[in-house]
């Protein structure tokens, strides 16, 4: 569509139509959609071992893996692949020999908003951390993990926050691979550069192994374990320095439907090479690898749910297996399915788990309102401030609540008995990361509900 504008000053005196400006409305059908397909370098090497994905602020990133250190960004609007600078070869921890170990079994990638960096680890049983310069298209290694006996197989990270602290400060490190008695979870502060033990892991039956995933939402970690019966799904709590095993569903052992040499059985499988996990649209989804296709979103309130109508289809009979990764981007789950595939997958959710909010166009860029109670927030996207007007139509309670982008409750900016009127109110991004947030009044059991960009 497109359309023009012009003004009228306090004369009454109008100025000239704009250029035409263009807007595209695209439609996309809920459920997996497959997107163009990964390239590769090597004929018939495809995404196995090592393979992995990220979200930045406009696009996504992706290690092949397969023992390659082939790096790649992919641009959601045009759906295509860029070729960007290959992740390279360093020396070993102390040494001059250099270690010409690729992209294997191990290797992870996180986002810093803050510095608009990548962070990403090999794998293959190195210890090797890199940093990712996004706008240089520039590798350098940022530190060695203190783990004792390098990263393999259910390794990642995740950058995070400090409580009270700014997005960004601190990679966290799930280090797979390791045995029982070994430290598996540190944290390396990114801005005093040095690392730091966070558990001794003594409520653990079994090491991380293949299948082990972890992801972040707000403070904290969420770590599915593979390598053990059942899969525990646990919150690991930083203040605590401990895993806390989740109570709902935590297991995850559904049957699935997988081919079997020559036929198709239906087995209970657990969690495996290629599972992930990622936090979206207020919950996290789940793909449990192990040449699976089932697909799974938890909440706090539901536990683990199979979203039987979603699952991830099979070409070639192939499912979900080793080199599979997870990413949210603008609404949707980005798969990487791995199992030696090209195959790259969008998931958009056919129901969202919060209210639908009201978002501004290019054209009200700096106005958001919903018609419940008049309820305007103004500026919005904000850096410092924002202000919210709202009308209240019939006296009684009115709340008022600040929640993050995934559901958790930041604070109750209002709870109290008011008369029909206008009000206002401010809301101070001191202590807010960058990121989206929602704002939710309610009044005589109506609501209405607006989104908050913090820049």
């Amino acid at each position: 569509y497109t359309w023009k504008v012009k003004a009228k000053d306090i004369n009454n005196n109008w100025s000239n139509f704009s250029n035409p400006w263009l807007i595209t409305i695209i439609y996309e059908t809920p459920g997996w959609t497959q997107k163009r397909s990964i390239p590769t370098q090597v004929s018939n090497k495809y995404v196995k071992d090592g393979g992995a994905l990220v979200a930045t602020g406009n696009c996504l990133y992706a290690f092949r893996g397969n023992k390659s250190n082939e790096f790649y960004q992919y641009l959601p609007l045009a759906d295509s692949w860029v070729f960007k600078e290959s992740i390279p070869f360093t020396y070993k921890p102390n040494s001059t020999t250099l270690n010409k170990k690729r992209v294997g079994k191990g290797a992870s990638l996180a986002y810093d908003p803050r510095r608009n960096k990548i962070y990403a680890t090999k794998g293959n049983g190195t210890n090797e951390i890199w940093q990712y310069d996004i706008t240089n298209n520039y590798w350098e290694l940022l530190t060695y993990a203190p783990s004792k006996r390098g990263l393999k197989a259910g390794t990642a990270i995740a950058v995070g926050i400090e409580s009270g602290g700014a997005t960004g400060d601190f990679l966290y490190l799930l280090a797979g691979g390791q045995k029982l008695t070994d430290t598996c979870m540190f944290r390396y502060n990114l801005h005093f550069k040095f690392w730091q033990n966070l558990s001794n892991q003594t409520n653990l039956r079994k090491p991380f192994k293949a299948g082990s995933a972890m992801c972040i939402d707000d403070t904290i970690l969420y770590v599915i374990q593979g390598g053990d019966k059942p899969n525990h799904f646990r919150r690991y709590l930083i203040s605590r320095a401990s895993f806390i095993l989740i109570a709902e569903n935590e297991t995850l052992t559904t049957y699935d439907s997988v081919w079997n040499k020559t036929k198709w059985q239906v087995k209970k499988l657990y969690v495996k090479d290629g599972a992930d996990i990622v936090s979206a649209n207020g919950a996290l989804y789940l793909i449990k690898g192990g040449n699976t296709n089932t697909f799974y979103q938890y909440t706090p309130e539901t536990g683990w749910l199979q979203l039987v109508r979603d699952t991830i289809a099979r070409i070639n009979g192939l499912g979900v297996k080793t080199g599979a990764n997870l990413a949210y981007f603008d609404s949707k789950v980005y798969l990487l399915k791995g199992n030696n595939t090209q195959e790259f997958w969008s998931y958009l959710p056919s129901t969202k788990l919060i209210r639908p909010t009201i978002t501004s166009s290019a054209m009200t860029k700096k106005t958001t309102a919903t018609n419940w109670f008049n309820f305007k927030v103004m500026p919005n996207p904000f850096e410092k401030m924002t202000t919210i007007r709202y009308t209240v139509a019939t006296a009684g309670n009115v709340t008022i609540k600040l929640y993050n982008a995934s559901g958790r409750l930041i604070e109750t900016l209002v709870n109290e008995h008011l008369a029909a009127g206008n009000y206002t109110l401010t809301v101070s991004a001191e202590k807010l990361a960058k990121g989206i947030y929602f704002v939710k009044c309610e009044n005589e059991g109506n609501s209405a509900q607006v989104k908050l960009i913090v820049q």
